[in-house]
């Protein structure tokens, strides 16, 4: 089960000096109660020093008014919310200035001969400085040798002025001298392991240089992490660019953030069908007695769904209309598993993963539906339609694909190949089938069979460009790989879905469409699946490989 934790910079972040700050507010409070509704924590990280009256009262304004942790002074302090107040974690703050000597620290700084003026700004237990219009090369020269001067004790953070515009030719912002156990990475790390240690998936999000060492931190497996960096400063952008885990959003970061939530972290799939079965939830146990597991539902709603699919070509469109219900019901019926795992019911401990069985029933559907019209068509139509069958698997590979190097991808993309997108054509172009309107049943096939194509291609170019020269193809990286992945149960579902996708094209052969007429009409890196040893290679990298 999924523990979600979720980590907010505040300026430049949750609200940006533009003409979109007025609407900030209502987009983070719309996020704020999305995350309350669902019990997932939420950690504000800041440079600001202050946590009083005004600051609470300030971040009401924009939409963020109880964080369940607040961080400030660049990780130096962590306030823990406790009832209606919060309370410093003292813990904490003896913790980092445990190694540190803040003693030779302000020596140091009051003999080292800054060649640029700085405001001094008091810090408990560190130095914070002020500075404007400060050339880059320089900063970048006195800093480093003031690095050296601080030795392993310290850590040097920058964080941009939100007033005056940053390039890289100069430089106006704050810099941070703390303890090298602070900082915004630094307070995550302890913040996640004492208090939130069950966390499953972490979302970061931050706009400016000082974000950056929280963003590109590496954590261990199997927590699973998504740094943001939204509408990001020059600099930051420049910077993270070096970091291929970061997702960078050059849009307005209230909005890039709720996408994010909506997308990835609350995984809204479905979700008119959710949210009414959510409101028939009570019905379920009806339907389906609390001893019936969610894969057991899973597989019936497959059930009924093929079981319709077969009446859908019958001769008496009675029957016809009747094959149409259920296979409606049988993709509502789908979604009811998620309500029963989310009540807490686990699937038999010898039973396959719920998330591989999900998904397969799903692909399942789509090629099935696609292969039952294929039988009914001649020639190039046939052909067509037998493609646009195997092409519903493309997109689902490349998005495990993605999430086995860590680089979240949404659901749904502009291409219009992603599943609930694929069901609603799919459904529209039954119906067109039903009432014995082929031809334009086909077109929307031939639609399905170019969006998923689009949707892959999209995914595919998005991947390489965050991995960059680590890029590889799916089987030169699951060759290379042992038994060691930052993501497993990704890996595990990738090669899931590539061995499925391989049994359709098998199967598709059998429909008298050739193995070399395929692969002349499937992008070149999606050829590249069907070479895959699936069977042995899951077996040499300790997941256990599911027939179904």
């Amino acid at each position: 089960m999924k523990r979600l934790l979720t980590v907010f910079d505040i300026d430049g972040t949750l609200f940006s000096l533009s003409s979109a700050l007025p609407l900030a507010f209502l987009t983070n409070i719309r996020t704020y109660i999305t995350l309350k509704k669902r019990n997932v924590p939420i950690v504000l990280t800041t440079g600001r020093q202050s946590f009083n009256l005004f600051q609470r009262f300030e971040l009401l304004l924009h939409g963020m008014p109880e964080p369940d942790v607040w961080i400030t002074a660049c990780g130096m302090h962590i306030y823990r919310k406790t009832g209606h107040t919060y309370q410093e974690d003292m813990t904490y703050a003896q913790r980092i200035q445990q190694d540190a000597d803040v003693t030779r620290l302000t020596a140091i700084f009051n003999s080292f001969p800054f060649p640029f003026p700085y405001r001094y700004i008091p810090l408990q237990g560190g130095i914070h400085l002020a500075v404007r219009h400060v050339s880059s090369k320089l900063l970048e020269e006195t800093l480093s040798f003031l690095a050296k001067r601080l030795g392993s004790r310290w850590k040097i953070a920058l964080s941009e002025s939100l007033m005056i515009k940053n390039n890289g030719q100069s430089f106006s912002g704050d810099i941070f001298i703390v303890p090298v156990l602070a900082g915004k990475d630094g307070s995550l790390r302890y913040v996640l392991d004492a208090y939130f240690p069950e966390t499953t998936d972490l979302y970061a999000f931050g706009d400016a240089l000082i974000d950056l060492p929280m963003l590109s931190m590496t954590l261990p497996a199997p927590l699973r992490y998504y740094p943001h960096l939204v509408h990001p400063t020059y600099l930051s952008q420049v910077s993270a660019a070096l970091s291929p885990q970061i997702c960078i959003h050059p849009g307005e970061g209230p909005e890039a953030i709720a996408a994010v939530i909506a997308d990835a972290v609350l995984d809204q799939r479905n979700n008119p069908l959710r949210a009414l079965t959510k409101f028939l939830s009570p019905f379920l146990d009806l339907l389906y007695p609390l001893r019936y597991t969610p894969n057991d539902i899973t597989r019936s709603g497959l059930r009924i769904f093929v079981s319709g699919l077969r009446k859908t070509t019958s001769r008496f469109i009675v029957i016809r209309w009747m094959g149409l219900m259920m296979c409606v019901c049988g993709v509502v019926t789908d979604v009811l598993d998620g309500i029963r795992a989310r009540r807490g019911i686990p699937n038999r401990s010898d039973d396959i993963p719920g998330a591989l069985l999900d998904g397969y029933a799903d692909r399942q559907k789509e090629f099935l539906q696609l292969l039952s019209r294929a039988e009914t068509r001649q020639g190039d139509k046939k052909t067509d339609t037998l493609m646009a069958a195997l092409s519903c698997f493309l997109p689902s590979i490349e998005r495990a694909y993605a999430q086995t190097h860590g680089v979240i991808l949404p659901e749904r993309d502009s291409k219009g190949g992603s599943m609930i997108d694929r069901t609603r054509l799919l459904l529209v172009s039954l119906l067109y089938s039903i009432i014995g309107m082929d031809k334009k049943s086909t077109q929307i096939d031939l639609l399905i069979y170019q969006k998923n194509i689009d949707t892959f291609l999209s995914r595919n170019a998005y991947l390489r460009k965050k991995l960059g020269k680590k890029y590889v193809s799916a089987d030169v990286f699951f060759s290379r790989k042992t038994r060691s992945f930052d993501h497993p149960t990704d890996a595990q579902q990738c090669l899931f879905y590539i061995s499925i996708f391989q049994n359709a094209v098998k199967e598709v052969v059998t429909h008298g469409i050739s193995t070399l007429h395929i692969t002349e009409h499937m992008p070149p890196h999606a050829r590249r699946y069907l070479s895959l040893d699936t069977k042995n290679m899951q077996k040499k990298l300790g997941f256990t490989p599911y027939s179904l």
